[in-house]
């Protein structure tokens, strides 16, 4: 954000900006594609962040003050939701050893409140009302078709839609899936061996997922701070008074 609207400011029509509009948008499509290949979770969420990173340079390369709002909205979204993503797999993890989607199973009926937080931060990282993740891709959306940027219009929308797959497919193999006679067996004894400091990290999880249902029901205190970030970016000239003072 400072690169392109104040230490190299170009105007929004240059070859620079169309070019990081369409890096944008390969970003997007190609981080959701990714996510929906992957077996381990871990890699799943590495390739929704780079999804999300595609989001913003698109909200960047448009370069208006809404969709600079936007895009600095989606900032802090992206990073509490991924946050969050990250911390519940290192949940699972300590629950059942292991992250890879082909082995895990049954986590409805054993863990029932990591199935419904891992249910709820899928309806965040999807975009779903009235989550955090639906308000800035919203604002994005209406900049591209203001702007007549309708691939990135596509991106975005495409993007989302492969997401809620990719995530559908996690919560499908991991949680609905019953276990097998076997791993009954083996789950009941990790069950056993979990101590009390396994279950306290479910309370920075159940933190973020609280703070992002607010930041989405009441999304109008972020965006008013994202709202006067985006104006000092616009407008670089308080910026630069404020680092170079007088001398320029």
């Amino acid at each position: 954000l400072r690169t392109f609207t104040i230490t190299l400011p170009v105007a929004g029509d240059s070859w620079l900006m169309e070019v990081m509009f369409y890096v944008g948008v390969g970003t997007a499509i190609c981080g959701s594609l990714g996510a929906i290949a992957q077996t381990d979770l871990r890699r799943l969420f590495s390739f929704l962040l780079v999804a999300s990173i595609g989001f913003m340079l698109i909200g960047i390369s448009i370069g208006t003050e809404t969709a600079l709002t936007a895009t600095i909205f989606y900032m802090v979204h992206s990073i509490l939701i991924m946050t969050a993503l990250f911390l519940i797999a290192g949940v699972i993890y300590e629950h059942r050893g292991s992250l890879d989607l082909r082995s895990l199973s049954g986590m409805n009926k054993d863990l029932p409140l990591l199935s419904l937080l891992f249910l709820g931060l899928g309806f965040v990282a999807m975009g779903f009302p009235p989550f955090s993740g639906f308000w800035p891709k919203m604002i994005l959306i209406s900049e591209t078709i203001k702007v007549e940027a309708y691939v990135g219009t596509f991106a975005i929308i495409f993007s989302s839609f492969l997401s809620i797959i990719s995530l559908g497919r996690a919560f499908a193999f991991g949680f609905w899936r019953p276990l097998t006679a076997g791993a009954e067996d083996e789950v009941a004894v990790q069950a056993k061996q979990l101590t009390a400091f396994s279950k306290l990290q479910y309370v920075p999880v159940l933190l973020l997922m609280i703070l992002v249902t607010l930041v989405g029901v009441l999304p109008g205190y972020l965006f008013d701070l994202s709202s006067l970030g985006a104006k000092g970016l616009v407008d670089t000239s308080s910026y630069i008074a404020a680092v170079f003072g007088g001398a320029l």
